[in-house]
């Protein structure tokens, strides 16, 4: 909320900065700097329709602030704002591509801007994805008896969106698993049970956890491969974090 007011805060300024300068400067001038101006409105909309969720209106909006910009402020902001909107959670259909695209144009077009860093995280994110996605997960082994019950029980909770109950089902193999095999396909389940967009009490440091203990006590694991690309997105996740994190630090310094 405190970002958001600081943007309109700002979009305020160029206007009024913008008035003040329409009135002195030639024709030239101020078409460039209405340009920019509109472009900066349009921005303005386009994150308050994401916001609201209507990400196809805010793609076209934040499209229309780029066509003005070019390769000038805000141009950077109004495409990271389209890698956002491409990928984001409460889309039904993601689109990567685009996604990946928007950001790969914020780091070549603008070298010097802001966003650039955290550009590259997610760029480094949607690749690690992109790989998850090609590698199909089959289960070597079809487990009978209750353990055989539980992982499919498991899996079906998942698709219900019964993150807890999918918990609790793949608690019950480990318990009587061990660490023998399926134990690797239990770990699993829970770090992808606590990555998922889907759960409102996802924690990517327990994913993460569940994703190197597989990793450290299957070793001979099919799963190994897929596990460690997890590992790679979510300590990526964790850096953008940090980002966030040293972003809201320098905020907070330029306004004291």
């Amino acid at each position: 909320m405190g970002e958001k007011q600081d943007w309109s805060r700002k979009y305020l300024y160029f206007y009024l900065a913008g008035l003040i300068l329409l009135t002195s400067s030639g024709c030239a001038t101020c078409a460039g700097l209405q340009s920019r101006l509109s472009a900066y409105k349009y921005l303005s909309r386009a994150e308050t329709l994401l916001e609201q969720g209507d990400y196809a209106k805010a793609a076209q909006e934040s499209q229309r602030s780029l066509d003005l910009a070019g390769k000038k402020s805000p141009g950077d902001k109004a495409l990271f704002t389209l890698g956002l909107i491409y990928v984001h959670y409460g889309r039904t259909k993601k689109d990567y591509d685009k996604s990946l695209a928007s950001f790969k144009q914020v780091v070549s077009d603008y070298p010097k801007s802001p966003l650039v860093e955290e550009s590259k995280i997610w760029i480094a994110t949607l690749q690690a994805i992109e790989k998850t996605k090609k590698r199909k997960f089959e289960k070597p082994v079809r487990y009978e008896g209750k353990i055989g019950e539980f992982l499919d029980h498991a899996e079906e909770l998942i698709g219900r969106e019964d993150y807890e109950g999918a918990i609790a089902e793949s608690q019950k193999i480990l318990d009587l698993t061990g660490e023998d095999s399926p134990g690797d396909e239990a770990f699993f389940v829970l770090g992808l049970v606590y990555a998922h967009y889907g759960n409102a009490k996802r924690d990517y440091e327990k994913s993460l956890g569940y994703f190197k203990e597989l990793v450290s006590d299957y070793p001979e694991s099919p799963m190994v491969e897929r596990a460690k690309i997890w590992i790679g997105v979510l300590e990526i996740l964790e850096k953008m974090k940090q980002v966030d994190i040293e972003l809201e630090k320098k905020k907070k310094e330029w306004t004291e």
